[in-house]
């Protein structure tokens, strides 16, 4: 969708799973984490989960869209369509591909081959490649996890992930964040 000033202001809502990325029919997000619904005509509103403190979305999308080993979601219900998606992630997924833009300590030899005689050859093995596209974490670069602006958001390996969160857990046991 592309507004009056021809800037792309929402693509559609991908998800990325075991055969590459999937477009969720009829949804769009914005790069600031608002989700449109071309099939109600609405914003989607976005719920806070209490366990973990991340925002998640209830999408109604047709049962066998996703196979269920494709990629991790949360049936909110098993006689449901709604399926509950992390809200940073949808956002993540549909404006930086991880392919595009890896983790940051990665992504120097993301694309590299090993050596000039072996044009073509990939220094890093595709079954690692698709071993950290599936592990890779979405971090809060603010340590705010309703700030799923694009701007906030990156890549990270899980070891980085940890240290993050170890580092934001501890800044508010010691009363250094409001």
């Amino acid at each position: 969708m592309i507004n009056v000033f021809g800037e792309e202001k929402f693509r559609p809502v991908v998800r990325l799973g075991i055969a590459g990325y999937k477009v969720v029919p009829e949804y769009f997000v914005s790069k600031s984490c608002e989700v449109y619904s071309k099939k109600s005509r609405k914003f989607l509103t976005i719920q806070t989960d209490q366990k973990d403190k991340y925002e998640k979305l209830s999408l109604n999308i047709p049962i066998g869209l996703f196979p269920e080993d494709d990629f991790k979601y949360h049936k909110d219900n098993e006689k449901s369509s709604r399926v509950s998606f992390d809200a940073h992630r949808l956002v993540k997924e549909a404006w930086h591909p991880i392919d595009l833009h890896p983790p940051a300590r990665l992504a120097a030899e993301w694309n590299q081959v090993i050596t000039p005689d072996m044009v073509g050859q990939p220094r890093i093995p595709q079954n690692w490649i698709q071993w950290v596209r599936e592990t890779a974490a979405i971090d809060h670069v603010d340590g705010n996890p309703k700030n799923n602006h694009l701007t906030n958001l990156e890549y990270v390996t899980p070891k980085e992930n940890n240290k993050y969160r170890k580092e934001h857990e501890s800044s508010k046991i010691s009363g250094e964040e409001s």
